[in-house]
């Protein structure tokens, strides 16, 4: 009896052990956005105009205080534009992810853990992103006019994520 005592409480200490261990994990902070304004030519590829240049300032601003471990933009003039100021400010190169690829965020995340990341991608690819993280089905396409949202997902583990939306 007593060594079935000391068995239970050795796995009630060590499964006590493992809860703290995951209550402890760093969380990781991924702000997603939409590229900032795009210019109607060419049609295939086109640059940011004027307003989306200005948004891109803005939001070297809004995140020029955050470290950021890692900037993702999709193979777009628009989204590339859209963190450069950014990313130049803080002297990180922009990662180049395929938007089209939904298992990128599992691969970036397997290899990244803890601190803050900034994805900048599509009107359906970056609620789809968040959608993904959260496990929810909360976050539909964007409006061919929103370019102002920034999703900020903290992140614990796919599934267990909290989102807080704000515009800029």
């Amino acid at each position: 009896m007593a060594k079935n005592t000391l068995i239970f409480l050795l796995i009630a200490f060590l499964g006590s052990f493992c809860e703290v261990k995951v209550q402890n994990e760093p969380l990781t902070t991924i702000y997603m956005l939409r590229h900032a304004e795009k210019a109607g030519q060419p049609t295939d590829d086109p640059p940011l105009n004027d307003l989306g240049k200005q948004r891109a300032q803005k939001l070297m601003y809004l995140l020029g205080e955050i470290e950021f471990q890692t900037i993702y933009s999709s193979d777009y003039l628009r989204t590339k534009n859209t963190v450069k100021p950014l990313a130049e400010a803080k002297s990180l190169t922009t990662e180049i992810y395929d938007a089209h690829d939904k298992s990128f965020i599992q691969k970036a995340l397997s290899q990244n853990t803890g601190g803050n990341y900034l994805i900048v991608g599509h009107s359906n690819t970056i609620p789809a992103l968040v959608n993904y993280l959260t496990g929810e089905d909360a976050y539909g396409q964007l409006e061919e006019s929103e370019y102002d949202k920034l999703f900020v997902v903290t992140l614990a583990g796919i599934g267990e994520a909290k989102v807080q939306v704000l515009r800029f």
